[in-house]
């Protein structure tokens, strides 16, 4: 597709209200109800990361590749453990009051916030238990224009097929693709970027990645 934004501007930011105060009153009655009830309760108060710790415990959360779903190291990525390795600063959200817009600073430097998707899809996914390093594969993914969780599926997809000798060093133009391979992990994600040797057919998504591995890869 080749396409990495469209940009929309207006020429006219005024838009016509019927009823300004019915609908101030229906806003405010919306804050209330979703701030209590289901996945509002969580965003609201923890963001979009807050969801980790009882999805864990529901047995939902990927761990390499979704071939368990049982982690060790899943203390690592809780809320509270998450938070302490960052300066946290809220932002403004243009569109609600949810505490999920916030600034992630580390060594001076803004990071992207992580969402539930992107927690579990670059923690144990693919087998990272450090909060900064996950964090800086999400904003790395982020800032290079690459769809963030279609990444991180196609890293997963990698290790367990370098696991299972489906795929080795080679067809990897040397990077040994392990669980947790930091250096080589972001190695590959600037190459699928860049469209860089193995990076151009792994840049065509998982489907067809898989295709030309063969069957026990699809």
């Amino acid at each position: 597709k080749k396409l990495k934004a469209i940009v929309v501007k207006s020429a006219n930011r005024n838009i016509p209200i019927h009823n300004n105060d019915a609908l101030a009153e229906v806003i405010a009655r919306w804050k209330k109800v979703d701030d209590k009830m289901g996945l509002g309760r969580t965003v609201s108060r923890r963001g979009m990361r807050g969801g980790y710790e009882g999805n864990y415990q529901r047995g939902i959360v990927p761990v390499k590749n979704l071939t368990l779903n049982d982690w060790e190291s899943y203390v690592n990525l809780t809320y509270e453990n998450v938070s302490k390795c960052f300066e946290i600063y809220s932002n403004a959200c243009p569109t609600c009051n949810f505490n999920h817009f916030n600034r992630f600073i580390h060594g001076g430097v803004d990071l992207k916030e992580p969402s539930f998707d992107t927690l579990v899809g670059y923690g144990p996914n693919i087998g990272f238990s450090d909060p900064v390093q996950v964090v800086k594969l999400i904003t790395l993914a982020d800032r290079m224009g690459l769809e963030t969780q279609e990444t991180s599926w196609i890293l997963s997809w990698l290790m367990e097929c370098r696991q299972d000798g489906l795929i080795g060093n080679k067809e990897l133009d040397g990077l040994c693709l392990e669980w947790g391979n930091y250096e080589a992990v972001t190695q590959l994600m600037r190459k699928i970027a860049h469209r860089e040797e193995c990076g151009a057919w792994l840049a065509e998504g998982i489907y067809k990645a898989a295709q030309k591995l063969g069957k026990k890869a699809l």
